[in-house]
C-alpha cells in the first residue's frame, strides 16, 4: 500500500448534492466534512458559501469539494454566479472552470477582472466607492 502511513487505511471521499437543502456535500468516510451551499436560479446555481471543517482543512479537500460540484454543473449545463470568496480563487487558480461563470451574472467575478479596455468594473450597489467623495454629500 504505497502512499498510505501504516496504521491508517484508505479514506473514502465523496461529494454528494442535497438538492433539497441546496448544498452539495463532502463526506470523508461517511462523515460530513465540508459543504458548498448554493441558491437556484433557473439554470444558473448562485455559489454563496463553501466551507470545510477544522479537522479535515489543510489536505486539499475543498478543491476537491469545488471542482466536483463545477463538473456536476459543467455536466447538467448550468452556469454559475459566485459570491464565494473560498470558489473565487479556486476559479482564478483554475482557469478552465471560466466558461461556467454565467456572463449577465458573474457575482464577485466580475469585481475582480478587468473590463474590456483593462479597466475594472464600478463596485455593486451594496459596495463602498474605493475613494471617497470630491465633495461632501448634499444636506
Amino acid at each position: 500500500m504505497a502512499g498510505i502511513p501504516p496504521g491508517r487505511s484508505a479514506e473514502h471521499i465523496e461529494v454528494v448534492e442535497n438538492t433539497e437543502g441546496r448544498y452539495y456535500e463532502l463526506r470523508v468516510d461517511d462523515t460530513v466534512a465540508g459543504l458548498l451551499v448554493y441558491e437556484p436560479a433557473g439554470s444558473r446555481r448562485v455559489l454563496t458559501h463553501t466551507s470545510v471543517d477544522r479537522a479535515y482543512r489543510g489536505r486539499g479537500l475543498s478543491d476537491r469539494l469545488i471542482g466536483t460540484v463545477l463538473d456536476d454543473l459543467r455536466d447538467k449545463q448550468m452556469t454559475i454566479t459566485t459570491y464565494c470568496s473560498v470558489v473565487e480563487r479556486f476559479l482564478e487558480a483554475n482557469r478552465e472552470y471560466q466558461d461556467l461563470i454565467d456572463v449577465a451574472h458573474p457575482g464577485i467575478s466580475a469585481r475582480n477582472r478587468p473590463q474590456a479596455g483593462g479597466h475594472s468594473p464600478p463596485p455593486a450597489a451594496d459596495q463602498p466607492p474605493t475613494q471617497p467623495p470630491t465633495q461632501p454629500p448634499a444636506r
